[in-house]
């Protein structure tokens, strides 16, 4: 016996993207639907060595929104090394939710998008010093952009945004180096 998988997107699967039930049930008319398709697709001596057929409904929007926390999960295990803690607004899961997911590839690649567009901006303000130990970071949504709080370590509340503004006024990259702070490529290249 051996496995087969089929994506979805070659053989009936544009009937089962149309005709899913809100609650992830595929209705019988749209299995049938898809069983046709395959009779047309494939040989009827194929089809009969197949023992089943197995139909997955698309995935859900919350369903995404807890794989985008899933693979953050695996960040901010991360981050807690340096005490740091990185917190996602529900408005900036949905925002990587809807960007991230595509569905031709699934939940694939929510993976790249978390690495390009947080772990990598994240990791160059650790290496600029904007991110100290212990800093508390929360991701949401601006003007349909990702946007980095950044709170002081002490107070746990917002002290720069990505943008310049908050306390302090704006910070200018590469006034600081990382290594006198304490900060190491190695130890960033981890996150």
């Amino acid at each position: 016996r051996s496995p087969l998988a089929q994506p979805r997107n070659v053989v009936g699967g544009h009937l089962l993207s149309e005709h899913v039930r809100a609650d992830g049930q595929i209705p019988q008319d749209a299995r049938d639907a898809v069983m046709q398709e395959l009779r047309r697709a494939f040989r009827p001596e194929f089809l009969n060595r197949v023992d089943d057929v197995v139909m997955f409904a698309p995935l859900s929007l919350p369903q995404i929104e807890q794989i985008v926390e899933l693979e953050l999960g695996k960040l901010k295990a991360r981050l807690a090394e340096r005490q740091t803690v990185l917190d996602l607004t529900p408005a900036a899961r949905r925002f990587v939710a809807e960007a991230a997911f595509d569905p031709v590839y699934g939940a694939r690649p929510i993976k790249r998008y978390l690495a390009r567009q947080v772990e990598t901006v994240l990791g160059r303000k650790i290496l600029s010093g904007d991110v100290p130990d212990g800093a508390h970071v929360t991701l949401d949504v601006r003007d349909h952009k990702l946007e980095f709080a950044i709170g002081s370590p002490e107070g746990g509340r917002e002290s720069r945004r990505e943008d310049g503004g908050g306390r302090g006024g704006p910070r200018r990259h590469g006034v600081h180096h990382p290594r006198r702070r304490g900060v190491h490529r190695k130890d960033v290249g981890a996150l």
